[in-house]
């Protein structure tokens, strides 16, 4: 299939033809149509630059929601986290052991055991 990107970019393409044009009401029509393709700053800047906010105005209405809705989402599961770290409390944390070793020249794997643990042969 095509990717995002280029559909970006004809999309833009179209959206600058349709207000080269005086074609205002398909510009707001490809804003409508083409919403998950649409730029923004590029929507907005051409609103502006050519007098059209009016025609500009529905799609930047619902990009504001649709970001007001993600940001209130994101901020209801933040305070869901913190909600469980405070129910943690001030008990042990456990981490996950790190995958990488990061620690001693290239090339050298660490000791079998983990980090802190002493390493005893039979161990594994």
């Amino acid at each position: 299939g095509i990717n995002a990107e280029y559909m970006g970019e004809i999309v833009e393409e179209l959206l600058r033809f349709f207000v080269d044009q005086g074609l205002h009401e398909c510009f707001a029509a490809a804003l409508y149509t083409c919403y998950e393709l649409v730029r923004p700053d590029v929507a907005l800047e051409l609103s502006w630059r050519h007098n059209i906010v009016d025609f500009g105005m529905p799609y930047i209405i619902q990009l504001v929601k649709d970001y007001t809705d993600r940001v209130d989402g994101l901020e209801g599961k933040l305070e869901k986290m913190k909600e469980q770290v405070a129910k943690v409390g001030s008990g042990p944390v456990h981490l996950p052991e790190p995958t990488l070793a990061i620690m001693g020249p290239p090339g050298i794997m660490p000791m079998p055991g983990g980090m802190g643990m002493p390493y005893a042969p039979g161990m594994y």
